[in-house]
């Protein structure tokens, strides 16, 4: 178990307010240069991820923030419903629709809204620390996140305003990464450069020869998952400078790591030591940086942002937040497998999930935040049956209008028809008959 002193100290490393004037980024003579073929194009990945994460819209997060404060948080969880289909996650496969919702309920419960919002469409550490008051809402998560269950945040930051990656920073490491993972030997003292940093046992040899640290196991052998994880992240930075360029931003989405922790603060301590069970995408990204500008200050950033309240769906919990977060490696983030593993939730007892949502009604008051998400749920999904009528209404409205219409028309014709005169009018017989029953049918539906 963590010390009260190293909760204090994470809380303090996490929130502090950093008043260096740090250089802006000044990439170095490493920064990667374009590769092109002998048509004259740059080297291209025409890797295509295999669980069709490709048609993902990760622009809708923000596009659904927009209506948030009238739909609550319903259009989110089916947005993540569906993504969780397509790739067919295990829990997915285990879980209906209901257990679903009932898992994002939690998370709901368990986070404050406004950190919701942020994750999704802002920059949490940015906003931690230029609002105190979220900022001690936060440390109040802090605390409890040592003895409670809890899914917390990893989030890159730059510089002492807590940026995320500018767009050239996000293009070169698209780069680097299409060519590291084409073991381009032109390439070679770069992929030698970012390897030995990571692995202090690495040889120049093994480089030259075209095996690449990230991408191969322990004999050296290329594993085709860690390369397809390698060239997702890869082709995802060139989907977030899309991105940022056509919203005339200069920096890309803040880039997150979601997890589940029985002890939060422990896992904080777990990346500073950046051993082997760190995640890899975070420490070759700080790598990069690092050999490219030696002046960036680099730092990752680690927030509790749920507190669990019970173990049955915490696996959904976790997996609506990464959703939200892009935490993915092929939406932005650096989460490489799929969320889900909380196992050791299962081990806590009912007695002590009773008394963790005891105390986090009584201190964050999650009941509230279900209260508060009820009848903007209730209006949300009220809101086809109320669409329906209104297009319904519509059409009868144009139905009578048009009914009014042709009432008045029958009434000009009856003026100028004669039955008799049709009887005995050889054009106009065959119609008589119609006409008769059109002339009844007038009569006997009158209009109100």
């Amino acid at each position: 178990m963590t010390s009260n002193s190293e909760a204090d100290e994470f809380g303090s490393d996490t929130f502090s307010d950093v008043d260096l004037d740090a250089p802006t980024s000044a990439p170095g003579g490493m920064f990667p240069t374009p590769v092109y073929n002998v048509a004259g194009y740059e080297l291209k990945s025409d890797f295509r991820d295999p669980q069709d994460t490709e048609s993902f819209d990760q622009s809708r997060w923000s596009n659904l923030a927009a209506d948030i404060h009238t739909t609550g948080w319903l259009p989110w969880i089916k947005a993540a419903y569906k993504d969780e289909l397509v790739v067919n996650s295990r829990a997915i496969q285990e879980k209906k629709w209901e257990g679903w919702v009932r898992g994002c309920d939690m998370a709901l419960a368990g986070t404050f809204p406004e950190v919701l919002q942020i994750i999704t469409t802002g920059n949490l550490a940015q906003s931690a620390k230029n609002d105190p008051i979220l900022r001690n809402k936060l440390k109040e998560y802090v605390k409890r996140a040592i003895n409670h269950p809890a899914i917390y945040v990893q989030q890159l930051t730059i510089g002492p305003n807590n940026d995320s990656l500018t767009i050239e920073q996000a293009e070169g490491i698209a780069r680097f990464t299409r060519q590291y993972t084409s073991a381009l030997s032109s390439k070679a003292s770069e992929a030698f450069e970012i390897d030995r940093r990571l692995r202090n046992d690495w040889q120049r040899a093994w480089t030259d020869q075209g095996i690449r640290a990230l991408i191969v196991d322990k004999n050296q052998s290329i594993q085709a998952y860690k390369k397809r994880i390698l060239q997702t992240f890869g082709d995802t930075m060139d989907k977030a400078v899309e991105e940022a360029k056509a919203a005339n931003q200069t920096h890309i989405h803040p880039m997150y790591h979601v997890a589940y922790a029985a002890d939060a603060v422990a896992h904080a301590y777990q990346h500073k030591k950046k051993g082997a069970n760190t995640n890899v995408l975070i420490n070759y990204t700080e790598a990069l940086l690092e050999m490219w500008d030696a002046r960036l200050e680099v730092r990752v950033e680690v927030f509790p942002i749920c507190l669990l309240i019970l173990d049955m769906f915490a696996d959904v919990a976790e997996m609506f937040l990464c959703r939200l977060a892009r935490g993915y490696y092929y939406a932005g983030g650096f989460n490489q497998t799929q969320c889900g593993s909380v196992a050791s939730a299962r081990g806590i007892s009912e007695e002590d999930w009773q008394k963790h949502r005891a105390d986090l009604d009584k201190t964050f008051g999650y009941n509230q935040h279900l209260d508060d998400e009820l009848p903007l749920r209730k209006a949300f999904r009220s809101k086809p049956f109320e669409d329906t009528n209104q297009e319904l209404e519509a059409k009868l409205e144009k139905l009578q209008s048009n009914e009014d219409a042709l009432r008045q028309k029958h009434k000009e014709l009856r003026k100028n028809l004669d039955p008799n005169f049709m009887k005995n009018n050889e054009l106009l017989a065959p119609f008589l008959k119609d006409w008769e029953e059109v002339d009844k049918f007038v009569e006997d539906t009158p209009r109100d």
